[in-house]
């Protein structure tokens, strides 16, 4: 085989190559990070924990949760439950919640998600709890002395030691003093038996998103 010819075949695997470790980087990244959809903070990034225990609320997911609280979001108390990376009440806080709270048990993600609120200078406005979400809630929830929105985005049943979380969080919910709560929002796998009502709040809304469902609370109208 010609030496030219042999050069050929040589440069093209090395680009073919680089080019497929190009991509590897930039779908990494991409993964890597979720993008901020609305408020004053559009468009900026917030980095994932390296792991595999979040399931990160998914863009169009966020997007249709907040055009529906619309204007309710603001001056609101925003409670993100089993938090993560806290993209839900990040997003909360640049459309103008006043404060919001944060629970997470793992304490990689917890520290991710404490360097997030860092990173976009919103520590001042974040409450955080290294906590079980079950086991603090209660006392949260008792000290609220504003207008509050609970999010709730427990694991999804099909993980390992997660089976009976679900039951165990809707058999608390009602127990809770829910005084201050104006919304309650579940993220849950769609399917999962729901009930009609949780305190003084009831079922309002579904919104399906595939395997995903967001479910809404509201005030009964007197």
């Amino acid at each position: 085989m010609p030496s030219n010819v042999k050069f050929k075949i040589l440069l093209t695997h090395l680009l073919m190559n680089y080019t497929g470790q190009l991509v590897s980087i930039m779908k990494n990244n991409n993964y890597a990070k979720l993008r901020i959809n609305g408020g004053y903070l559009k468009g900026r990034s917030i980095p994932l924990p390296d792991t595999k225990f979040t399931r990160p609320t998914k863009s169009i997911i966020r997007e249709s949760l907040f055009n529906h609280l619309g204007a309710n979001v603001l001056q609101m108390i925003f409670i993100e439950a089993f938090a993560g990376s806290g993209s839900v009440g990040i997003e909360a806080l640049s459309r103008g919640a006043k404060q919001a709270i944060f629970i997470e048990a793992e304490s990689c993600i917890y520290q991710q998600l404490k360097e997030n609120l860092v990173h976009l200078q919103l520590d001042s406005l974040a409450n955080t709890h290294l906590a079980d979400s079950l086991e603090i809630l209660p006392s949260i929830l008792l000290n609220l002395n504003a207008p509050a929105i609970l999010y709730l985005d427990p694991p999804f049943p099909i993980r390992i030691g997660k089976e009976s979380l679900y039951e165990s969080l809707l058999l608390l919910l009602p127990t809770l003093c829910l005084q201050h709560i104006e919304y309650i929002i579940f993220e849950v796998m769609s399917g999962l038996n729901i009930p009609e009502s949780l305190g003084h709040l009831t079922h309002s809304k579904e919104r399906k998103f595939g395997k995903t469902s967001i479910h809404y609370y509201t005030k009964r109208e007197s």
